[in-house]
């Protein structure tokens, strides 16, 4: 069942299917409380006069879920780009580059900041549109898809546009990734040898 998908180099479903399935929960945790994070970062609140407003009846309790979902679509994308990009490079890594990934302090880094800084290439643009989408106070991006976001960011400022900000995202990824992935695998190994 769990057989490597041909012409992959040995990649198994179950590296996609864990991941998909890791980003679907991410994501549903995350997005509401990215979507309050983005409204508070641009200042503007997160509940519009409506949804303060209005009768506490479960249309309008579903109306405020929905709203602070806003931007969910968007966050599943990336998260599942993050993570099954992520997920598949640290396979791969695992199986063809054993000896760099099993070296005591550039293993841990690779995994944290090399393949988790490769995998936020893939998922930038889709960081964008979230972004986008919920900072979105006008109506502007109401009823546009993740994609059609995408696309009018692309069109408006180039490729610039929508990796705008990756620069310093990915120079903390990379030290930030990489450097808690070395901590981790130093308290791994020391608490391993007390036993």
């Amino acid at each position: 069942q769990n057989e490597p998908i041909p012409f992959t180099g040995g990649l198994r479903p179950s590296v996609l299917v864990g991941a998909m399935a890791a980003a679907f929960a991410r994501a549903t945790i995350e997005s509401p409380l990215d979507f309050i994070k983005v409204r508070n970062q641009i200042g503007k609140g997160v509940l519009t006069e409506h949804h303060m407003t209005a009768k506490q009846s479960s249309s309008n309790v579903l109306s405020t879920i929905r709203h602070l979902y806003r931007g969910y679509v968007p966050t599943l994308l990336r998260t599942m780009g993050l993570l099954g990009s992520f997920f598949v490079l640290v396979d791969y890594s695992v199986r063809y580059i054993p000896d760099v990934i099993n070296a005591p302090l550039l293993g841990p880094f690779f995994k944290g900041g090399i393949c988790a800084t490769a995998a936020w290439s893939v998922a930038f643009p889709f960081e964008t549109a979230k972004s986008v989408i919920q900072g979105d106070h006008t109506g502007k991006y109401k009823s546009m898809s993740t994609f059609r976001v995408m696309k009018q960011t692309v069109s408006e400022k180039g490729m610039r546009g929508i990796y705008r900000g990756f620069g310093p995202g990915a120079g903390r990824s990379f030290v930030a990734n990489g450097t808690s992935m070395i901590v981790f695998a130093w308290f791994q190994d020391t608490m391993r040898k007390e036993r």
